[in-house]
């Protein structure tokens, strides 16, 4: 396999293959059913999306306990929404709790995160299996298809600063948000979610990405990543195989799509 990519980050890589950084795709639950106290929900759901955020973003160290007192001083809230909060983020799996310690960041590794990419490649391949079995709902399917078309078209412009890249990934955002909305399938949606809501072990880890041959540059070509052409030529081949009703050619063409970027962070910590 040929280096495609300088080095990206393990959110950019969650990015290649389902369009945001983990955590960011959709709402993984409805957070109303789940928070409940004195305190007004919109205070609980802060709260949450904070602590969510600091513990995705490694801002809390692993292994630290997470105490309501001294959470509600730093969010600005009472212990109400901090333990609600607390109680959802171990539902997720975020952090641990035990009678003796309280609530701690539950600590996080590589294995997570490959074993995170394969539930999810699992997931996805579901999904486009449904639409080809089910049918393609034809409004959602004219969007999915715009947003192919239009990366398509950014990729052949023949130049690509920073701007394209980041309107491509808007495009790949809104690909991947629609196939799985498409399902009509709560359970799918919020199963997927769960396998995003993962910190990127930080910052300042980088990975090699790598390519896989086939009949897109294995190598940037005019500037483009290797890897977006790969997406982008999957997008594609996709499109075409739940038209054609093909589930088990739609199913096999998404697996292949998530598992190359699990294969891409584990190639990068060898």
């Amino acid at each position: 396999m040929a280096v495609v990519h300088s080095t990206i980050t393990l959110g950019e890589l969650f990015m290649d293959t389902l369009g945001a950084e983990p955590g960011q795709i959709f709402p993984p639950f409805d957070e109303g059913e789940k928070l409940k106290g004195s305190e007004s929900l919109t205070q609980s759901q802060t709260a949450l999306a904070r602590l969510r955020n600091l513990i995705l973003s490694a801002k809390v160290e692993a292994g630290s306990k997470l105490r309501a007192a001294a959470l509600a001083e730093q969010l600005g809230v009472s212990r109400t929404p901090i333990r609600n909060a607390l109680a959802v983020l171990e539902s997720e799996g975020l952090v641990d709790y035990s009678s003796n310690c309280g609530y701690t960041a539950r600590e996080f590794g590589l294995r997570d995160v490959l074993d995170a990419i394969e539930v999810r490649a699992g997931l996805e391949a579901m999904g486009v299996r449904i639409l080809a079995e089910r049918g393609f709902p034809e409004e959602m399917q004219n969007f999915a298809l715009q947003q192919v078309k239009a990366g398509r078209d950014l990729l052949e412009r023949g130049e690509w600063p920073a701007e394209a890249e980041t309107a491509w990934y808007n495009h790949n955002y809104n690909f991947h948000r629609t196939l799985v909305l498409a399902t009509n399938n709560r359970y799918l949606r919020n199963t997927i979610t769960a396998t995003l809501i993962i910190p990127t072990l930080g910052d300042s880890l980088k990975v090699s990405a790598f390519g896989i041959k086939g009949d897109f540059p294995s190598q940037d070509f005019e500037g483009v990543p290797g890897h977006i052409w790969e997406s982008q030529v999957h997008h594609e081949r996709l499109l075409k195989a739940i038209g054609n009703s093909d589930a088990v050619r739609a199913q096999n063409i998404m697996r292949e799509h998530v598992l190359l970027s699990r294969d891409r962070v584990a190639a990068g910590f060898e």
